[in-house]
């Protein structure tokens, strides 16, 4: 039971740093369902212990979402299903129109993102807002693949949600409503370390943990098809970033252009230790020095005294 633990939380960790696609599809139930995703066969079915693995402690609820590793104490995952679920939603029915031939359009939101490790989790829900059109008709909805994808400033790993999850999760559907929830999904990722910075603003991490969503599939016929799920209008409506205005396309061209810095090129603490190094090499180098010059008087020392017998 021991061994096989280890090799579970080895596999997963593994696939975490490894790795910056997620793929949904191993258990993509069809509407109104849930899914339950893997990497590499290995399912998580604690988000707590997954969360300890990362940032060593548990999650505190806060409406504003978790920002700091002070805060995390206790999180109740019932109580965010049914508010996220609800948000998403509420705000999908109202004004989102999808931009795909598939009808689906997602909501996208971060529980926890601690800027200084790079830890996050994140919540992912897609529905159905229109009738597929075009080649999209002719797909079953339970061959959907769903890919969450970064360009290499994260990588994530997904977990199960529990029943209890599920359940708060469909409760938070509102009533008569023409939404057709397709998936809940949740993912633990870290930002690349390369990236991270005291500076960056939440303009930059909004940019950074924002993936691309992209679904594909097979036709009844054995066509391919696939297409992309915009989440520019529904991002961030709970958990961090709930309160912060949304980004605008140029933000997001101005953060993804912004010329890169090569870590490490300057030194921006006091070193101490260099100035230690430089004492000590300048005396070592003094010593040294001061022998090499004493050696060299005494050679022509000695020259000059064997010289001088000789002509005796």
């Amino acid at each position: 039971m021991r061994t096989a633990v280890l090799q579970q939380f080895f596999l997963g960790l593994s696939a975490l740093c490894a790795g910056t696609l997620a793929e949904v599809d191993s258990s993509f139930p069809g509407p109104s369902g849930t899914s339950s995703t893997g990497v590499g066969g290995v399912q998580v079915d604690s988000w707590y212990g997954l969360l300890r693995r990362n940032v060593g402690s548990m999650l505190d609820k806060r409406a504003e979402g978790i920002r700091t590793e002070e805060d995390v104490k206790d999180l109740d995952l019932e109580a965010w299903a049914t508010e996220t679920v609800k948000l998403c939603a509420t705000k999908l029915n109202s004004t989102v129109i999808a931009s795909n031939p598939a009808g689906v359009a997602g909501c996208w939101n971060l529980p926890l993102l601690v800027a200084k490790t790079g830890v996050f989790a994140a919540d992912l829900r897609l529905f159905r807002v229109a009738e597929p059109t075009g080649d999209w008709a002719n797909v079953d909805i339970s061959a959907y693949n769903i890919s969450v994808v970064y360009d290499g400033s994260a990588a994530i790993q997904p977990r199960a949600l529990s029943e209890k999850e599920r359940r708060a999760s469909e409760a938070g559907m509102p009533e008569n409503t023409k939404l057709v929830k397709l998936i809940d999904s949740q993912f633990i990722g870290n930002l690349a370390p390369s990236l991270l910075s005291e500076k960056l603003t939440d303009t930059e991490l909004k940019v950074m943990v924002t993936p691309k969503i992209s679904i594909s599939a097979f036709t009844t016929t054995g066509k391919a098809v696939n297409t992309t799920v915009s989440i520019e209008d529904s991002m961030f409506l709970n958990g961090v970033f709930a309160d912060t205005p949304a980004l605008s396309a140029e933000e997001t061209e101005e953060v993804k252009e912004a010329p890169f810095e090569l870590p490490g090129t300057r030194i921006e603490i006091v070193p101490a230790g260099l100035y230690f190094f430089s004492a000590y090499l300048f005396v070592a180098c003094s010593i040294f020095g001061w022998g090499t010059l004493e050696r060299a008087k005494f050679r022509e020392q000695y020259r000059q005294r064997i010289a001088s017998q000789g002509f005796r």
